[in-house]
């Protein structure tokens, strides 16, 4: 069965750019799903989302970013959870997807994402748990691009949360190869933790070098690399991949995206 290729719409004011990238892979059309990130658009009723987002696809997949949900209070939990299940029960989406992170440097509040310390593990079974729960349907949680020694543990962690919680992996397939760059977890060791997973949702996005500090972080603003074209083809090879979905959320022109889609089009058994 072919994969299906699509990509992330980031926020509402850039449709077109997303429109015009995506061209190549629709359908009649369609796009076989859209990805949002959800944050940028639970404002909006549910209705009014599957509307604006009609133009690329009738089923929609949810990412979400920043739901903090390891950082938050109990209530702040619910809040987050409330609105959440109000969209999950009306849209019906295709996938629901997170991150396991922390926006907490001690007790400081910062705006980009840091790598989990994978302790306190019961607490987040729990957390992971009243999140499904909750909302009645599986969470896919997305692997880190590890840039400090945290990323030695991430795998064993993944391997545990699966089991103790029964969710689900989104498998971002350059976060794999930026941990592996950086000297931590190789890409290889989560296709081993992978194999047998039936249906598997990916990412794919590009990367950079940062030359000041000696170490690869996810950009979501650079090209595809050639590596990462490879290690899409490996995990195709080795995985039951059901989608991937092409994320670029800096410099967004669309016709480079295209170009980016393109090239991951072109791999075998990918439409």
């Amino acid at each position: 069965m072919a994969i299906e290729l699509s990509l992330s719409v980031n926020n509402l004011t850039e449709f077109s750019i997303y429109e015009e990238a995506s061209q190549a892979i629709r359908h009649q059309g369609k796009l076989p799903f859209v990805e949002i990130l959800w944050d940028n658009y639970c404002h909006l009723e549910p209705n009014k989302l599957v509307e604006y987002l009609s133009s690329f696809s009738e089923r929609i997949a949810f990412h979400i970013m920043w739901s903090r949900f390891l950082d938050r209070t109990d209530d702040e939990f619910t809040e987050f959870l409330q609105r959440l299940k109000f969209h999950v029960d009306e849209v019906q989406p295709l996938y629901i997807s997170d991150h396991i992170c922390t926006f907490h440097q001690g007790n400081v509040y910062v705006k980009s994402a840091l790598e989990f310390n994978y302790e306190n593990q019961e607490e987040v079974w729990r957390r992971v748990e009243r999140y499904q729960n909750y909302i009645g349907r599986q969470v896919l949680l997305e692997n880190f691009a590890s840039m400090t020694s945290e990323g030695y543990k991430q795998v064993e962690f993944f391997q545990t949360m699966l089991t103790q919680t029964g969710c689900g992996v989104l498998f971002d397939i350059s976060n794999a190869r930026v941990a592996e760059y950086n000297g931590f977890t190789p890409l290889t060791d989560w296709i081993d933790l992978l194999k047998g997973m039936p249906e598997l949702r990916c990412h794919v996005g590009g990367y950079e070098y940062n030359t000041e500090f000696n170490y690869y972080r996810d950009s979501h603003g650079d090209d595809i690399s050639v590596q990462t074209l490879l290690d899409i083809k490996n995990v195709v090879a080795s995985l039951d991949v059901k989608s991937i979905c092409y994320e670029r959320e800096h410099h967004k022109i669309s016709h480079i995206m295209a170009q980016d889609i393109a090239k991951i089009g072109s791999l075998a058994g990918v439409h």
